[in-house]
């Protein structure tokens, strides 16, 4: 079972299409994208890959720290043959026939060792931006995705991180000076240098991928749990290139509204987000700033002490832009939280214990993806279904979320791999750096 520190027990029995729904506002952007009903869990197209890493993280608990709750995958059942199954078999998925979407416990079941081959090679077939099959990646025409739906007939659920806010301010930052992978056709890559060429990207590591600031202007009807964090390189994608949005009480930036930003103007994309924690009586921005600081600095220690590549990855960077909603998390923060000897005390009676058995359906395994010899560790543990109902979650639950002043993780990972022997990753690193420098410097201002 995974779980972060921020999130924990985010565990369930059973994930079905009517445990979702779609976003009810365009700002959602990416097509395929589903929350639950509380508003608490998203359900996102992805590519077998991006799962594997996400499992894989349980091996790097100071990692996983850093990354949105990872719950499980979905399955599309009118799929279930050809690449669709193959792919999701490659991530471990279980497809239940008798429902649209396949059951999933939040740690998948690994696929015989006999059908990962067959299943990885499969997988390759399918590029993360055509949505289309074909004989060789490599000698397929690369056309960007626009944001089209993914069709890999394969969803991960995450916690939604903009849960917990009344009013989210988020902000995406694409990492990295180099953005394409290693199995990426010639033109994507000329297309990715170009961008990072002409962008903050080759000069700082990073670039504003889209953001959304709240000024409770032009309506009220975008609220936290019904926001999808994850598609925030997608906001005001309604309007001209680089046009601010103002819609739902949310000024919105997309990506155009980064890339025209230079390294001598950068600091005024932050300024803007930023300017979110002014609108109360007490000026919070330099608050938030500082804490966001020393957020990436903790990020900075775990990258330097793991040998990853993630390209096109990003920091996710999300605070409470409710003024009201603000003073209440800093005042919640204050209050006295009982010893975790009490906790432990209340819990006793409803903790249940089970014993892993060494018949094998507690293992660590290699999953390889793509041509060649390219593989991804996971711990995969099969659950029965006495146990998985022990940890079932309701997800129309009423009981809200506590208040958040801030919160940062790392996403995308389509293109991220564990690289032993390789190092650290400079190239997004560079990226965290300079992102630091830039809120160190604003805490100050």
């Amino acid at each position: 079972m995974q779980s972060s520190s921020r999130s924990e027990g985010a565990m369930t029995a059973k994930l079905d299409n009517d445990s979702f729904v779609a976003f009810d506002h365009a700002a959602a952007g990416h097509e395929g994208v589903q929350c639950t009903v509380s508003g608490s869990f998203i359900a996102k197209p992805c590519t077998p890959q991006e799962v594997a890493f996400y499992e894989s993280s349980a091996l790097h608990p100071a990692f996983q720290e850093f990354l949105p709750t990872f719950i499980g995958t979905l399955t599309s059942a009118d799929e279930q043959q050809s690449l669709a199954l193959a792919a999701a078999q490659q991530a471990g998925a279980i497809v239940l026939p008798d429902s649209e979407y396949s059951s999933m416990s939040d740690a998948p079941t690994a696929p015989p060792p006999s059908q990962t081959t067959a299943a990885a090679a499969a997988a390759t077939t399918k590029t993360e931006t055509t949505g289309s099959t074909s004989a060789a990646p490599a000698e397929s025409p690369w056309v960007p995705s626009g944001g089209k739906k993914l069709e890999t007939g394969l969803s991960i659920v995450l916690e939604n991180v903009a849960a917990g806010f009344k009013r989210p301010n988020v902000l995406d930052v694409k990492l990295g000076v180099r953005l394409w992978a290693d199995d990426a056709p010639p033109l994507k890559r000329a297309k990715l240098d170009a961008v990072s060429k002409e962008t903050t990207s080759s000069t700082l590591g990073f670039r504003i991928a889209g953001m959304k600031v709240w000024t409770g202007v032009s309506g009220e009807t975008d609220a936290g749990g019904r926001t999808d964090p994850y598609a925030t390189k997608y906001e005001g994608s309604e309007g001209a290139k680089g046009q601010v949005i103002e819609k739902d009480g949310y000024k919105r930036y997309d990506k155009w509204y980064g890339r025209s930003l230079t390294e001598s103007n950068i600091k005024d994309g932050f300024r803007t987000f930023l300017a979110g924690a002014k609108a109360g009586a007490v000026d919070r921005s330099q608050l938030v700033a500082r804490r966001l600081a020393e957020e990436l600095k903790h990020v900075q220690e775990v990258l330097e002490s793991e040998e990853s590549r993630m390209y096109s990855s990003s920091v996710l960077i999300v605070y409470e832009g409710d003024p009201d909603a603000m003073e209440q998390a800093l005042e919640e923060e204050q209050r006295p939280r009982p010893e975790r000897a009490e906790e432990e005390d209340e819990d006793e009676d409803e903790e249940v214990e089970f014993a892993i058995p060494s018949d094998g359906s507690f293992q660590v395994v290699d999953i390889p993806l793509g041509q060649g010899s390219v593989s991804h560790q996971a711990i995969n543990i099969n659950l029965g279904p006495e146990v998985a109902e022990l940890g079932e979650l309701d997800l129309d639950e009423d009981e809200e979320d506590p208040p958040k002043v801030h919160d940062l993780r790392l996403i995308d990972f389509a293109h991220a791999s564990w690289t032993p022997d390789q190092g650290p990753d400079e190239n997004v690193l560079k990226g965290i750096r300079s992102l630091t420098q830039i809120l160190d410097e604003l805490a100050l201002e």
